[in-house]
């Protein structure tokens, strides 16, 4: 008779892994996340200011490597963040612009606020998404997407 069952393998256990560009560790933290962004985008930055780059250029710069970094799969994540990791991310957001690397101050609650509302308008406006169904009609639509009152209008 076949067993059906799997032989036991040696899993080895980690306290944090990369899965798909993030972080997270095995309390499901993402805490070394917001380490990894803030220690070490700074001073890529502060490199590229010092070596001559324009203001114009590291912005753009700052936005690909840092904004992207923080918004990626934001929406997910932002659940899981501390008041400490929020303050952090804020703080580099802040030192950002303060030393020029950055042409406005970004704050990650406006992020995450901007990325709901974003994936929420394209749901409501598919017919064809699995929860569209259940959302009511949509000249009645009004939420609250992290700690942003958004209203929407599709008319």
């Amino acid at each position: 008779m076949l067993s059906t069952t799997a032989p036991l393998l040696d899993i080895e256990q980690v306290p944090n892994c990369k899965l798909l560009g993030m972080i997270i560790s095995s309390s499901l933290s993402v805490r070394d996340h917001v380490d990894y962004v803030c220690n070490q985008r700074l001073y890529l930055l502060n490199k590229l200011k010092h070596a001559g780059l324009n203001k114009q250029g590291l912005a753009t710069v700052f936005q690909a490597i840092v904004v992207s970094r923080v918004l990626y799969a934001l929406p997910a994540w932002f659940g899981r963040l501390t008041q400490l990791d929020i303050g952090r991310i804020n703080g580099l957001f802040r030192k950002a612009h303060q030393w020029e690397l950055a042409g406005r101050v970004y704050t990650v609650e406006q992020l995450a606020g901007t990325a709901d509302a974003g994936i929420f308008r394209a749901t409501a406006s598919n017919p064809n998404h699995s929860l569209y169904q259940i959302l009511p009609p949509l000249d009645q639509i009004g939420i609250h997407c992290a700690n942003v009152d958004v209203l929407f209008s599709f008319s």
